[in-house]
């Protein structure tokens, strides 16, 4: 049988499909502006654009409170522990002290990704290598192999792989943990854990430290503790933004927008450019501070960072510029074009720091033996002089010794005058010295300034976004000659799957990513110019109520495929219009766009719905509701779709009884009337009553659908309502608030089905997946009229989405829904007979 007959005899379900159909039609990309979706931004969605961020080091003991009851597993004992919410809990580490074996091994290969280091281990074990190991030393997993008992022997088996292009190296023991040497957790003076690294998967505020968001880990690093937070970049924006700035008025959000904008730049230039694994900020303390200007901040600037010749900025910043920024030169020995010095007109307050000429002494002293390997015993320092760059910053400072003049430089110098409360506040300074007997005695410096002076000024950024500049203009102020690319238009499109089903119909699998994660978008393409195929709405059922799988209905109703409809109420009824060969089902709800089929169109529009009934007197009256109770002062039509029997009214409802055209019969109340085959029920309250007493019983009469605002002449036969419309004449135009939906509809991302009609006559089908992270996310209103927009659609509206949004082909399901469900109505592609 040939590959391409198989098609037209059946499609297979989902990833079955895939592997065939790639084969038949390869893989088609289409790449808009990919600029951002580099492989390694690629990599960082895919990965959940998570950060692992250094809380610290180097730590014995810590209080943590989780924020939620959070699981965590004791490997010495196998078992699960619930840290409870609220609780107060005391780590430290136990059983310090190293009695462990000595030995030689050979290190092949280091990794913080501990999948990245199984494999290596995998291909070393494939290859025949016995006694491989990982290794795990704080956040790396290390690649070892052998336990030698002398250096001589782990060479040997170095120098074989090293033959083998691996880069080895041997290292030395112990290598057997002491096994009292852990992790413990005490509560209420009780040990509940023992462990050598603690995972916990939820809020946590850690005493002294701050409240820590997504996944905070504990780890033995030697004989002390790291600790890491696993966070989402979100969260650890709003968490800079207000441990740089902790703004409490809006006449500042400018200054944090720009901070946000900023500082995700930062951090992405470093993720991809700088390959930084472990980040470490000095003023991130999690969620700890953070209020609503912070998020604001970084939600209104979701994805958006600063590019200069193609490339994410490394947009560093500091607290005060003293007036005038710094040049990169001048501080990293580095030409880096948008770091160029700019004023700002910031009034800095005057620091002053003060040293004695004894700790000088042997500052200096500690200098020349580590970087230039002198054994010289405290110089005496006869005299401190200072070079500046044009900016008037100190680029090198020489001390004159009796030894001779040595010099620090650049970004040296703050670190060389650093004193308990840190590193020498900036590198605009001078000097006042006091000497004693030819050498210094004390020198004071004063200068202004706070940080290393490159890039935006943040004391800066809150004066100019009190002067009401936009943070587009703050950020392009500090750096030079810089673009603002927002992240969340950028999409890569990869069509997996595009086949033929049958003549005239077109299956299309697509596979998107975006800033906000992954999509998978299921497509049938209808040429309705084809009259071998036609479309219809369905029933689940075939009456007013009922619920059953779309897989069934297609199958049952030998359809080649279809879609779930609108919007339903718990029993199944249509929440819109709906109308099946004429009839009407449901009445419309605030004239929400429909489908409609008329016997030589196809149409997406807002629609609204009435009826009137007539006798050959003129007398009528007006039906507004359909296949429910009337409400008051209303007329309903009650019709098969409703079931056997009308519902039971009261004696101050009048019921109407028509049979082939003739009224059969009219009364006040009624305990529930049979539905006539071939006919229906009319149901009046108040006002409408004096009308509906106008007819009498064998008059002849005539029911006639009315349909507004522009359908009014329109044969319709079929109808499916839902809504809102999202495109109108080719441009995206969404009606949701005018159509009354809620906000769960109309906001954030969901799985979604919506209809097209292109300028070609095509009818365009298409189901997005979501809620499933990392797979699918689902889409908004707004990307899935811009998806659609690129099919050439004119037309287009949104049916009922979330665990409703199904595409069947052949009775398979080809879309991943996200929930399971039964559906109450939709739309059929049948062979026409």
């Amino acid at each position: 049988m040939k590959k391409t007959a198989i098609l037209h005899e059946t499609i297979w379900p989902g990833h079955f499909l895939l592997i065939f159909l790639v084969i038949l039609a390869g893989l088609f990309f289409i790449n808009i502006d990919v600029f951002a979706l580099s492989q390694e931004m690629t990599q960082f969605i895919e990965d959940g654009k998570t950060i692992n961020v250094k809380i610290e080091e180097n730590i014995t003991r810590l209080t943590l409170t989780p924020q939620s009851d959070i699981e965590v597993y004791d490997y010495t004992t196998k078992k699960n522990y619930r840290l409870k919410r609220g609780e107060v809990y005391t780590l430290r580490v136990t059983g310090v002290g190293p009695t462990r074996s000595l030995g030689y091994r050979v290190q092949v290969f280091a990794s913080f990704d501990k999948n990245k280091s199984l494999n290596v281990k995998n291909q070393l074990q494939e290859a025949g290598y016995q006694k491989v190991f990982i290794v795990r030393d704080g956040k790396w997993y290390k690649v070892q192999i052998g336990d030698y008992s002398s250096r001589e022997k782990a060479g040997e088996v170095a120098s074989k792989l090293n033959g083998e292009g691996w880069e080895t190296w041997v290292v030395s023991g112990p290598f057997t943990p002491r096994s009292g040497n852990w992790i413990e957790i005490f509560y209420k003076k009780e040990v509940i854990f023992r462990g050598k690294v603690l995972e916990l998967g939820g809020e946590v505020k850690i005493e002294n430290y701050g409240l820590f968001p997504g996944k905070t880990e504990i780890v033995m690093s030697g004989h002390s503790l790291t600790v890491y937070n696993l966070v989402p970049l979100r969260d650890l924006l709003y968490g800079l933004v207000a441990g740089e700035l902790s703004i409490k008025d809006r006449k500042h959000l400018e200054a944090a927008k720009a901070q946000a904008v900023a500082s995700r730049s930062f951090i992405l230039h470093e993720l991809f450019y700088g390959n930084e694994e472990v980040f470490t900020f000095n003023n991130y303390r999690g969620l700890e501070g953070v209020n609503y200007l912070a998020k604001m901040a970084v939600n209104l600037t979701s994805g958006e960072v600063l590019v200069y010749d193609g490339r994410i900025i490394k947009a560093v910043y500091h607290e005060d510029s003293g007036g005038l920024t710094a040049d990169s030169k001048d501080v990293l020995a580095e030409e880096i074009p948008y770091l160029k010095p700019v004023t700002d007109g910031l009034k800095s307050k005057i620091w002053n720091k003060v040293f004695s000429g004894h700790e000088l002494e042997k500052r200096l002293t500690g200098l020349l033996k580590d970087k230039l390997d002198l054994e010289i015993l405290c110089p005496g320092i006869r005299d401190i002089k200072t070079v500046t760059d044009e900016n008037g910053r100190v680029i090198r400072v020489d001390f004159v010794t009796d030894f001779g003049i040595y010099s620090v430089y650049k970004d040296n110098i703050r670190s060389f005058f650093s004193t308990t409360e840190g590193l020498l506040p900036s590198t605009i300074f001078e000097l006042d010295k006091g000497f004693k007997n030819g050498y210094l005695h004390q020198l004071t410096i004063k200068g202004v300034g706070q940080g290393h002076g490159l890039g935006m000024s943040q004391l800066g950024a809150l004066k100019l976004s009190e002067k009401g500049y936009d943070y587009r203009d703050i950020l392009k102020h500090y750096y030079k000659n810089v673009e603002v690319i927002d992240l969340t238009g950028e999409i890569k499109e990869k069509v997996r799957v595009e086949a033929r089903v049958i003549r005239g119909l077109r299956y299309y699998e697509i596979e998107q990513l975006t800033w906000w994660g992954p999509r998978l978008i299921t497509m049938l393409d209808l040429d309705l110019n084809n009259d071998f195929l036609y479309v219809e709405p369905f029933l689940a059922s075939g009456k007013l109520s009922g619920l059953s799988d779309l897989s069934q209905v297609v199958s049952g109703k030998k359809a080649l495929a279809g879609i779930n409809g609108g919007f339903y109420s718990y029993t199944g009824r249509p929440l819109g219009l709906f109308m099946i060969n004429g009839e009407i089902v449901s009445e419309d709800i605030m004239g929400r766009t429909a489908l409609v089929i008329t016997p030589d169109d196809i149409i997406i529009d807002r629609i609204d719905w009435t009826a009137r009934l007539t006798n050959t007197r003129g007398e009528e009256i007006l039906i507004e509701g359909a296949n429910r109770r009337p409400r008051t002062d209303e007329a309903v039509i009650i019709n098969k779709y409703y079931g056997q029997v009308a519902p039971p009214a009261r004696e101050w409802i009048t019921e109407l009884v028509v049979s082939n055209g003739v009224v059969q019969s009219i009364k006040d109340g009624s305990p529930g009337t049979v539905i006539p085959d071939n006919g229906f029920i009319i149901q009046a309250h108040g006002q409408s009553r004096q009308f509906l007493k106008l007819f009498k019983e064998g008059d002849k009469v005539v029911l006639q659908n009315n349909f507004g605002p522009g359908l009014t002449n329109k044969d319709i036969k079929m109808a499916l309502g839902a809504g809102p419309t999202l495109i109108k004449n080719g441009k995206i135009y969404i009606t949701g608030k005018a159509e009354g939906f809620q906000p769960d509809i109309l906001r954030g991302r969901a799985p979604r089905t919506a209809l097209g009609i292109t300028s070609g006559n095509h009818l365009i089908m298409v189901t997005v997946d979501g809620r499933q992270p990392g797979f699918s996310i689902g889409m908004t209103l707004e990307e899935l009229a811009q998806f659609m927009l690129k099919y050439n659609v004119v037309q287009a509206m949104n049916l009922d989405g979330g665990a409703s949004s199904r595409m069947v082909v052949r009775g398979y399901t080809m879309n991943n829904p996200s929930d399971k469900r039964l559906i109450s109505n939709g739309l059929l592609i049948k062979y026409r007979q």
